[in-house]
């Protein structure tokens, strides 16, 4: 939930831990996106919408632990993203997209910046020089870049050119900032996982590091600056055999679950599941849980397991779009076709969500959408069942919204 991927996010953050500039104000920054139900916009749309006065004590419990940098021997900043979405009501950024009910609200409120080197350097400059006055116990300050790579993006775009351009300019404003105060180093994590063997840096999505190279760089960062006897070593490169990942039992254990989903046997599929939610394959396994709760018409129980599941994977399109359905069957059709969206957004290549987000916008009446969708998704999936029979009988009632799994798609582990 703390999680925060841009620079200004970060900025914000602390300076409002601080109390330094303009004060975080919950009557503009608590976004009413249901009746008596509010988000805050610096977190994470994943964050469960709670009522008003909740709101405002998770806010100050947050800046309760923010504001255990004054007394840090050091700090470590990730920067993650570029892309960041700009509040011009209240001109600040935000940590990740807002709630699309907020966004169709507001539609004029908020937009998406792509920052560039100097706006990042700016940020950084004015963040360390904040940290350094009013936290006197800071030693110094170690800077990193994630190397976790963008699977979407909001620019024009190919993915992955805009995320080449957000790793390159986060790592020269890195430099740039190092050069400028003593006290800042950088940690080169993102050059020991990307200039890496990939089998032995990434995990099977390669997406996520996997845990060993995580294990390596926190050995060598600690060997650096505290002086650690044991540091570990990646394999040499041009070994055959991948990096052991030291999760094949849980894989064998998630692969028996996720055949045991196919075959329908939902307990079976649970209990072989369960046996993972605590090692680094938890997401996964909380996704498998979670579907065979909605299956098994849980609706209640799944969205609470598929929620932990995106605390731990927040880009996790099938833990979102099964979130969205059995938000669906609770009557709660708004949240649902979100979280279908978003599902749609981290999959653009998955004809599942795209077509089960088209189904449910036809089922709430907002045809419009719902036909757009359907145009679009048969540009890529021209013979999809599913997509060529929701064109031929367009109209659907919310009354007809039980899930139909006539042209259901498993997905992808």
């Amino acid at each position: 939930m703390l999680d925060n991927y841009g620079v200004p996010a970060i900025h914000n953050e602390l300076r409002w831990a601080l109390g330094v500039g303009e004060p975080y104000d919950p009557k503009e920054q608590l976004f009413e996106v249901y009746p008596g139900k509010f988000a805050d916009l610096h977190l994470s749309s994943r964050v469960p919408l709670c009522s008003f006065e909740d709101a405002v004590s998770r806010r100050d419990r947050i800046f309760q632990v923010n504001r255990c940098v004054r007394t840090a021997d050091t700090v470590i900043i990730t920067l993650g993203l570029v892309e960041v979405w700009w509040d011009k009501l209240t001109r600040t950024h935000l940590n990740t997209r807002p709630f699309e009910a907020a966004i169709r609200a507001a539609p004029d409120r908020f937009e998406v910046h792509v920052l560039a080197y100097e706006e990042i350097f700016s940020q950084l400059d004015s963040m360390f020089a904040m940290i350094f006055e009013h936290c006197s116990t800071i030693g110094g300050i170690i800077i990193t870049v994630s190397p976790v790579p963008m699977t979407a993006t909001y620019t024009q775009h190919d993915v992955a050119v805009a995320n080449q351009y957000s790793k390159a300019v986060l790592r020269a404003a890195a430099e740039a900032i190092v050069e400028k105060y003593d006290r800042v180093d950088y940690f080169p994590s993102y050059e020991t996982v990307i200039l890496s063997d990939r089998q032995r840096a990434w995990t099977d999505d390669l997406i996520h590091v996997a845990p060993e190279m995580v294990e390596v760089n926190v050995s060598r960062l600690l060997g650096a600056y505290v002086g650690s006897e044991t540091i570990l070593q990646a394999p040499p490169a041009g070994n055959s055999s991948p990096m052991p990942r030291g999760g094949s039992a849980a894989d064998a254990a998630l692969e028996d679950a996720e055949n045991l989903l196919k075959t329908r046997r939902y307990a079976d599929a649970v209990a072989a599941a369960s046996v993972c939610i605590q090692g680094p394959a938890a997401s996964r396994a909380l996704r498998i849980i979670g579907q065979c709760r909605f299956e098994l018409g849980q609706w209640d129980r799944a969205e609470v397991t598929l929620r932990q599941a995106l605390s731990i994977r927040f880009n996790d399109p099938h833990a979102h779009g099964y979130l969205g359905l059995a938000l669906w069957a609770q009557d709660r059709y708004d949240e649902a076709i979100d979280e279908l969206k978003t599902a749609v957004d981290y999959s653009p290549t998955i004809a599942l969500w795209t077509c089960r987000l088209a189904e449910n916008l036809l089922r709430a009446g907002k045809y419009e959408d719902g036909r757009a969708i359907i145009e679009r998704g048969m540009q890529i999936w021209p013979d999809h069942p599913g997509l060529r029979r929701l064109k031929k009988q367009p109209e659907m009632s919310l009354q007809s919204g039980v899930y139909d799994r006539e042209h259901a798609e498993l997905p992808d582990k």
